[in-house]
């Protein structure tokens, strides 16, 4: 009950002092008035003390004689005595003084009113931002011409822009203009999302589907939507393959599918249906137009399903090659593959980049790779009749697995002769070693050297000898031969500016590091024999090494604490997760190479 007297008290308060203010305003306002009186009044005053002065100074001019009009108003003319010049220079002083009083209540009052202006604004501020900003944003978003107001809303998430549409009926339009949802990207894993957006969206840059749970939501959607997708990224179980297939050809059929990324893996289920349905979605994949980019992977499960029997291909003679558009093609397959050729076949004008895992290749391969004239990028395992990719002049990048058993052993000398020649114009090339020694095709490696007088133009030479299906560590030696063949021929590859190890410095490659041979090599990359690698830098043939390159950087990863020596204990060279250099060049040099405080400096 007290606290609501005092409410009431205060709001009496409140209106009292709003009266009490009304009336000053009432005052002030009335002062006003006589203020802007006394000013006309002064005004009138001055311009009578003007009119006087000028007709003083009229009088005194001239030649005019004392019989004259002006010269008898000149005698009328009383002459003021010294008491009346007192009096005038004294009003003149206070006036002077008022004035300067009056200048500074101006001031005060001045910040007065700001302040008053402020403690206005503070409490206008909540309501403004309620009700007048949201209108003034209303107004101002409402006068935007369309592409502007496009380029505001492409900021917006497709949830927000979808939400967007109840806005206002121009807004409901604007948020599915196809502009604003090119780029647009969407995961199944949101799938009420990605309902509405199928639902009313004209068209999506990306859209994931992962697994068979959003297949199951989504798919019956996906076979009808009219939301054209331009990249497809699909992981489903072979249950699942007839579905994605429907889905393929209906995104195909809207015209802006380029890239689909497809990914099975493997379910209990009946293998002989599971290859009928496989085999539905690899001929789907045959017949898309257009793409521009496929990518293809099984997981082991789904692979063994595939090897057990060939595909039979169903064409008819009215079943014409689909327009060559594919650029890149991964066929990421650990089988022989009856599609692949027919890919290779029908988009040899076009493919740039293509990738194959499939032991052995299916026949003709290496003569349909020979045909294609815009071949830059090639990652294969060692395959009959290899000296014919020789014709792909514009080949640059080979990633070559060189795995050496019964199915591959009688291509090795084709291997050995491509390789030869291949390295005059191949720029960037890794070796796969990543079997059982036994089974390592090492003799590769004594080819990258060339032929003649001619020097390789290899630019980037890396190795890998991750053990085969995962298996770590490596087997004791399992990077040894091959390494020590590199050491034998790398004076041949003088313009060779990075080379990745993936294994052991051995001595007998540090030996033959000089920088007058190997003029252009800038890093070199390998794994730490011991844990320290400042132990390890300081050892007297590494410092001779780094000391005959000055260009080059030895980088390598320090395994842990310990084993550390004492220079090191607690230094971050220790971390396994960052590579350290081995330089000798001045630290103020630009080299190209990003350095840091725990690089070791060779001087």
């Amino acid at each position: 009950m007290q606290a609501e007297v005092v409410v009431d008290l205060a709001v009496q308060a409140a209106e009292a002092a709003l009266r009490v203010e009304r009336l000053q305003l009432r005052v002030a306002k009335l002062a006003v008035d006589a203020a802007r009186t006394q000013v006309r009044l002064a005004e009138r005053r001055r311009d009578d003390a003007v009119g006087r002065s000028e007709q003083r100074d009229g009088c005194g001019s001239g030649d005019a004689s004392p019989s004259s009009p002006a010269a008898k108003k000149r005698k009328a003319w009383p002459s003021p005595g010294a008491e009346v010049e007192v009096e005038a220079r004294e009003r003149l002083a206070a006036l002077q003084a008022q004035e300067a009083v009056l200048e500074a209540e101006a001031e005060a009052a001045t910040g007065r009113v700001l302040e008053l202006q402020r403690h206005l604004d503070l409490h206008e501020l909540p309501a403004a931002s309620s009700q007048s900003a949201p209108h003034c944003m209303e107004m101002e978003m409402a006068a935007l011409p369309e592409d502007e107001l496009l380029q505001v809303l492409s900021y917006l998430s497709p949830g927000e822009l979808l939400q967007c549409r109840q806005v206002c009926r121009r807004w409901r339009d604007l948020a599915l203009h196809p502009d604003l949802w090119r780029s647009k990207s969407l995961d199944a894993d949101s799938a009420s999302l990605v309902a509405a957006a199928l639902r009313l969206a004209p068209c999506l840059d990306h859209l994931y589907m992962c697994g068979s749970e959003s297949m199951a939501l989504l798919g019956v959607l996906l076979s009808s939507t009219r939301c054209a997708v331009s990249q497809l990224y699909i992981r489903v179980h072979p249950a699942d393959a007839v579905l994605a297939a429907v889905v393929i050809s209906r995104q195909a059929a809207l015209g802006r599918l380029r890239c689909v990324r497809l990914s099975l893996v493997s379910d209990d289920l009946n293998e002989e249906t599971a290859f009928l349905r496989l085999q539905r979605l690899q001929e789907s994949l045959l017949y898309t137009p257009g793409l521009e980019l496929l990518e293809l992977s099984f997981d082991e499960g789904t692979a063994n399903i595939m090897k057990t029997r060939a595909p039979v291909i169903h064409s008819t003679s009215s079943d014409l090659p689909v327009p060559a558009s594919l650029q890149v093609l991964e066929y990421m397959l650990e089988f022989t593959d009856t599609y692949l050729p027919l890919h290779l076949e029908w988009h040899a004008s076009t493919l740039e980049d293509v990738t194959f895992w499939s032991t052995p290749p299916p026949p003709r391969t290496a003569a349909l790779l020979s045909t294609m004239a815009n071949l830059r990028e090639l990652c294969c395992p060692m395959m009959a009749d290899m000296p014919a990719i020789l014709q792909c002049t514009e080949l640059k990048v080979l990633r070559l697995t060189a795995r050496l058993d019964d199915a591959t052993r009688p291509f090795l000398p084709g291997v050995l002769k491509f390789l030869r020649e291949a390295v005059m114009h191949l720029e960037d090339l890794t070796l796969d070693f990543s079997v059982v020694p036994h089974l390592q095709a090492t003799d590769t490696v004594l080819r990258l050297g060339g032929s003649g007088d001619a020097v390789p133009a290899l630019k980037s030479l890396q190795f890998q000898f991750l053990c085969e299906k995962g298996v770590s560590p490596s087997p004791p030696g399992y990077e040894t031969v091959p390494l020590r063949n590199l050491a034998t021929i790398i004076h041949r590859l003088k313009n060779l500016v990075l080379l990745d190890l993936d294994g052991p410095l051995l001595d007998d490659l540090l030996h033959e590091l000089d920088g007058e041979v190997l003029p252009h090599l800038q890093e070199l990359h390998f794994n730490l024999p011991e844990p320290c690698m400042h132990k390890w830098a300081n050892r007297e043939q590494v410092r001779a090494a780094v000391l005959r390159c000055p260009l080059l950087h030895l980088s390598a990863m320090s395994k842990s604490e310990e084993g550390a020596c004492s220079f090191c204990q607690g230094c971050c060279r220790h971390d396994s997760h960052v590579r350290h250099f081995v330089f000798s060049h001045p630290t103020e040099a630009i080299c190209g190479v990003t350095h840091f405080d725990s690089d070791i400096h060779i001087k």
